[in-house]
């Protein structure tokens, strides 16, 4: 993994303390040639982010609560990514990067927002 990528991960964490006070966050950084992952949070706020780099990444995050923030980056040959969230206010966003990339986004609550981005190379 890039400097850079490990720098981005690395603030990340800052702007999860606050939520980190009222419920529960994640931080994954993975590099290498097959990467997995598999998160489930339940609280009334969730924050989780994952940067993934290898040949193969998989990501998958289950959030269950009232406040649910999740945000995937995948940079590789094979990316694959799922996230579910149940919650009143509902966030996610995931970015692929690489000729092969499959993601679902799924959302359940009131307020829900969701941007997915996929680039090949």
């Amino acid at each position: 993994m890039s400097l850079r990528a490990f720098l981005i991960a690395s603030l990340t964490t800052l702007s999860l303390v606050p939520p980190a006070l009222a419920g529960n966050a994640g931080v994954i950084v993975q590099s290498g040639g097959v990467n997995q992952a598999q998160v489930a949070q339940s609280g009334t706020a969730n924050t989780f982010t994952a940067v993934q780099g290898g040949y193969a990444n998989a990501s998958s995050v289950l959030q269950t609560g009232g406040s649910n923030h999740a945000m995937l980056g995948q940079v590789g040959s094979h990316n694959r990514a799922t996230v579910g969230q149940i919650g009143w206010a509902n966030r996610a966003g995931v970015i692929q990067i690489g000729p092969d990339n499959l993601a679902g986004i799924g959302q359940a609550g009131p307020r829900n927002r969701a941007t997915l981005e996929q680039w090949g190379w």
